[in-house]
Parts: C-alpha cells; structure tokens; sequence
C-alpha cells in the first residue's frame, strides 16, 4: 500500500514473466474457453507459488467460479 495514494494498490504478479504467463492463462480461458476452472486455479498457482492467493487474479477466479457455463450460441462474435 503506498500511503500517498488515494487508492489501493493490488498485487497482480511478483515479476513480469509471471505477469505474462498469468495474463495468457487467463485470456485462454475467458476469450478462447480452454480449460476448467480447476485446471486454471491448479495453473495460475503454479505460476505464482508464492503470491497467487493474495494476488487480485483471485477476485477475476472467484468471478469465473461463479459464472453460469457458457454456450457456443452464447459468443458474440466482434
């Protein structure tokens, strides 16, 4: 937390490799629906030994969690 800020800081990742693995993970699973949300809890830890459970990539998890199961006919190309 910087205290010269009017906001919170959140930690998304510990390096930038992480970052970019974290953020192609996560793409795979939201915009081309590759994997589970178990496969990509199970992933995005192993990315992040150290920081994942409190990083904010947990908040977007916990949203896909609780997500209804999309359909094909659900995607709206564009």
């Amino acid at each position: 937390m910087d205290p010269e800020r009017d906001s919170c800081l959140y930690l998304l990742n510990t390096n930038l490799e992480a970052f970019i693995r974290m953020f192609t993970l996560f793409d795979n699973f939201v915009r081309l629906r590759r994997g589970t949300v178990a496969e990509l809890s199970s992933t995005a830890r192993a990315i992040e030994l150290s920081a994942f459970d409190r990083s904010a990539w947990t908040i977007l998890l916990e949203q896909l969690r609780s997500a209804p199961a999309c359909t094909p006919d659900d995607v709206v190309d564009g």
